[in-house]
């Protein structure tokens, strides 16, 4: 705004534009002067001109998806009284305003003779009549394409296929094709490593049954004239009914190098898990895993992503993966009466919560961050209860359970977290904002220590719980760490304290500071206060690879699969 022209005349507060042209239109603004001094600008005002001539359609001749050194003509279709007419090519990734004009005037064609790396990207088009030039056509992609082009390439019934069923693998026929091969891509092995499954004479791979080392990513490519050509986009061969116990691997990648992904599930037992991504492809990539797999884990996922600067700005969603799991008992629940974090010395009851049926129960500790198939069974069979008569250090930790049915042993329980507090002195907790906030205000919540804590950890006592762990950075010659309420809502309004710990015994902390009372008042805009506005346009996938977890040492096998979001 700095180089705006004056265009009108200090004595007046309007200007009249008799006719408007397209080069009157732009931003305007004004100010008035008093005691020789000149006001601010007023906001910009847009001056838009209406009833510009209809764009005209640009189209590539033979097709915009031409091989290498291939010929191939822009078609500029205007009206009959065009006067001329310009082709320009959009310098991508600049924005279209950077387009070079590269067609005379008097043709609405532009002939490219050799199709080469250099010549590909968008182009646009306009026209001129009765000294106006029209709005630019839609732009059209032009895709340079090596030798042969990749074939079709599909699953009948479908790629998603139940356990044990039928599936066929189909390259599509080509009449001068003289041979096939579908390949599999050794997962998470890149292309280069696939094995060749089928003969060169066939143009389908049959799988009578599906199973997990079944499943995976597979292409194929045909040849022609003794050239093998480009393969086709991968297929993802996805089983979605796993059994209980199997290890099951969410893979979430995208071609954006996003430093975060975020792993959601859709219904009943919620599930948010953040993590650190990996190069992968040309992008980034991150596995979630679950190990070993639940009924209460079937449902719908969904994967984002994200960066370290906007950790609240997420992605669009990937697609949603469906994940069934089928088979053995039902887990049990279960529960810590009076609760899970206990005062040091003080008694707690853990209780496996089964079936009326239930033949008998098991309570195990799992030996933290140890897997699941280390834990040490430490009830009876013939009792749903474990009873600590003094809470320890060393009784701290994770725990679950299962039950016995018809001889047969359950899932486990989703595991509970034991945790003793009064283990250090007290931590203070402090609201860089006061108190009492208005919703929508970004509230900080900073807890401080004089010890050198790995770890804090903010409990909500009141209306929604809720209970965070965030690493600690160094603060004031002790450790600090500070949790964000962004932005704070009045479901959010309650008693808060924070704990301290350290990362070798996360589940002994310290005593809890001092209650701070959080009261959100004021008007409340209607909107949810969990999530801020997903951002960004790029396709995020959710891959899944499934394993079979054998008990007592056994190996694990993974395939993969890809459903795009």
């Amino acid at each position: 705004m700095d180089k705006e022209e004056q265009i009108t005349s200090r004595k007046t507060n309007t200007l009249n534009i008799a006719e408007v042209t397209t080069d009157k239109t732009g931003l305007y603004h004004c100010s008035y002067q008093r005691g020789s001094h000149w006001s601010q600008f007023s906001d910009p005002l847009q001056l838009v001109i209406t009833g510009n001539l209809p764009p005209p359609r640009i189209t590539a001749l033979p097709g915009s998806t031409v091989p290498w050194k291939s010929h191939v003509t822009l078609l500029c279709q205007g009206p009959k009284q065009a006067e001329g007419y310009r082709i320009s090519r959009v310098g991508s990734p600049e924005p279209m305003d950077k387009e070079e004009q590269i067609t005379s005037r008097k043709t609405n064609t532009l002939s490219i003779t050799e199709m080469t790396f250099e010549k590909t990207g968008l182009y646009h088009c306009s026209y001129q009549r009765g000294g106006r030039w029209s709005q630019f056509s839609d732009p059209l992609q032009l895709v340079m394409t090596g030798n042969l082009p990749p074939p079709p390439f599909t699953a009948l019934p479908g790629s998603t296929v139940p356990w044990k069923s039928h599936v066929t693998l189909r390259c599509q026929e080509l009449k001068q094709a003289e041979g096939y091969r579908i390949s599999r891509l050794g997962s998470p092995e890149p292309m280069d490593k696939e094995e060749q499954i089928t003969s060169r004479k066939t143009n389908a791979l049959n799988i009578a049954e599906v199973t997990t080392d079944k499943t995976g990513l597979y292409h194929c490519s045909y040849q022609r004239g003794g050239r093998w050509s480009q393969f086709s986009d991968p297929l993802q061969l996805v089983m979605t009914v796993v059994a209980p116990g199997e290890t099951v691997k969410l893979h979430c990648v995208s071609k954006i190098n996003h430093d975060v992904f975020i792993l959601t599930k859709e219904d009943e037992d919620h599930v948010t898990q953040n993590q650190s991504s990996v190069p992968h492809d040309g992008g980034h990539q991150t596995i979630f895993l679950l190990n070993p797999v639940s009924s209460t884990q079937a449902g719908t996922y969904r994967c984002y992503g994200a960066f370290r600067e906007y950790p609240y700005v997420w992605s669009q969603p990937s697609d949603p993966l469906q994940l069934q799991v089928e088979g053995n008992l039902p887990p049990p629940r279960i529960t810590a009466l009076p609760g899970s974090t206990v005062p040091a010395k003080s008694p707690v009851t853990l209780l496996c919560q089964g079936p009326k049926q239930a033949e008998g129960y098991r309570i195990s500790r799992l030996g933290s961050p140890e897997p699941m198939d280390k834990e040490e069974q430490i009830t009876s069979r013939k009792t749903n209860a474990l009873n600590i008569a003094e809470v320890t250090t060393d009784k701290t930790g994770l725990y679950h359970c299962s039950y016995q049915r018809g001889g047969r042993w359950s899932q486990f329980s989703d595991p509970l977290q034991l945790v003793m507090t009064g283990a250090y002195s007290k931590p203070s907790l402090s609201s860089m904002a006061g108190t009492v906030v208005a919703p929508g205000e970004n509230v900080k919540l900073q807890c401080f220590s004089k010890f050198n804590h790995d770890v804090f950890i903010l409990t909500k006592e009141d209306g929604d719980p809720i209970t965070q762990n965030q690493s600690s950075i160094p603060q004031d010659g002790g450790r600090q760490t500070i949790f964000l309420l962004n932005p704070v809502s009045s479901t959010q309004a309650g008693t808060y304290r924070c704990y301290a710990a350290f990362h070798d015994n996360p589940y002994v902390w310290s005593q809890p500071s001092d209650p701070l009372q959080l009261q959100v008042e004021g008007e409340e805009e209607a909107q949810p206060t969990h999530l801020l506005p997903a951002l960004g346009a790029d396709s995020v996938q959710l891959k899944h690879w499934l394993g079979k977890r054998i008990e007592r040492g056994g190996v694990l096998s993974a395939i993969g699969l890809d459903t795009h979001l």
